[in-house]
């Protein structure tokens, strides 16, 4: 909703067009769904270091990796300039991977007090 009106008035100036404020408006939803996955992923991967499960973590990493490079073979033409929209999808897979394995770690999570 905003997300033009910020980008503008912070770069639109000098060699900053019109033009590349309405792309760069387009890409902060994805960023902002991004900065969840990614703080999802630092939190998740220390619990896991400190149980032990330092594979079942690699393992992961290196799946998103490929995830990541796929999506980039497949989505490059529908999303074009928007590499951070594929980066974001695959940091929330991983977010979700390394959630399932909290979750089995803990024998599940008890929100009912919530």
């Amino acid at each position: 909703m905003l997300a033009g009106p910020i980008v503008q008035t912070l770069f639109e100036r000098g060699a900053f067009t019109p033009e590349a404020t309405v792309l760069c408006a387009s890409l902060l939803p994805f960023a902002a769904v991004g900065l969840v996955a990614i703080a999802g992923n630092i939190i998740l991967t220390r619990y896991l270091f400190a149980c032990n499960a330092v594979r079942a973590t690699i393992v992961i990493a290196v799946a998103t990796v490929v995830c990541e490079r796929v999506a980039i073979a497949l989505l490059a033409a529908t999303l074009g300039p928007r590499p951070a929209a594929r980066e974001r999808v695959s940091q929330t897979l991983q977010t979700l991977a390394l959630g399932s394995i909290v979750w089995r770690l803990l024998g599940g999570f008890d929100l009912r007090g919530y």
